[in-house]
């Protein structure tokens, strides 16, 4: 159980690269989330959308650095596995990109999957299938054209995830709204670290009888210990315990599911 779901897939990712690198391991657990087996989630698919990305527009220099950050967080990850890729970008990519844009959506795909060696990396065949079905699912209703099909992927595709992924067997990942009326066994909360007030209502509007101001917005990045105004010292106190009851009542929920 996780407050945000921006820890899903950083939890996803270190479960497959713990069973990367330990294959015999007893420790080795499947891990099971919608958010996790999202396609964008995916870096293998990240570097899919960013090379076609640079293809629609290759004098687009965010596209050309996004597709080397790309690159970059997978070496560091991967950077040490043999036969898996280099750091520059492919020969045949770099050199090719006029010709490149000239060639069918869905056989340009599967040539850059080979050029930048996306097959190699690690758990990420089920992405890139699944992908590539996706792909040809949008084919049969529009057009091979490659900024319609990039909306497409922002506006729809990107979010979806792996078929059947919710049905899988393993350790269930989820925030603590999802899982709101469900019942588990056995429940780990993860990253329970938050703050009790300050973290993310950090601006509080107060009414002023003064005739100069008639609202002070207070901006902070986190409450006083003292306050030196008594205008606003009720009404930060009064914010400051409503912050810590909801945080806490946050923790009850979480654990009794």
């Amino acid at each position: 159980m996780i407050r945000y779901k921006k820890h899903i897939p950083e939890i996803a990712a270190y479960f497959a690269q713990y069973q990367t690198d330990h294959p015999g391991s007893p420790f080795c657990y499947t891990i099971v989330s919608d958010e996790a087996f999202r396609l964008d989630a995916s870096p293998a698919v990240q570097i899919l959308i960013a090379a076609l990305k640079m293809l629609a527009n290759p004098d687009d220099k965010l596209a050309r650095e996004e597709l080397e950050q790309c690159r970059t967080r997978l070496l560091k990850t991967y950077g040490e596995e043999p036969d898996t890729f280099q750091g520059d970008l492919p020969a045949g990519f770099e050199s090719q990109l006029n010709e490149l844009i000239h060639i069918p959506l869905f056989e340009l795909a599967d040539l850059l999957i080979r050029l930048f060696d996306l097959g190699k990396i690690p758990a990420q065949e089920s992405y890139l299938f699944s992908f590539m079905d996706k792909l040809q699912e949008f084919l049969e209703k529009n057009t091979s054209d490659l900024s319609s099909f990039l909306r497409y992927w922002e506006d729809h595709l990107s979010s979806t995830t792996l078929p059947r992924a919710s049905s899988m067997s393993g350790i269930r990942i989820m925030s603590i709204h999802k899982a709101k009326g469900l019942q588990f066994h056995s429940l780990i909360v993860a990253f329970c670290d938050w703050p009790t007030e300050g973290n993310h209502r950090n601006s509080v509007l107060v009414s002023y009888r003064s005739a100069a101001f008639r609202r002070l917005a207070f901006d902070s990045g986190k409450f006083p210990t003292t306050y030196e105004c008594d205008h606003i010292q009720g009404r930060l106190r009064e914010e400051c315990v409503q912050q810590f009851v909801d945080n806490l009542n946050l923790l009850y929920v979480a654990l009794h599911y």
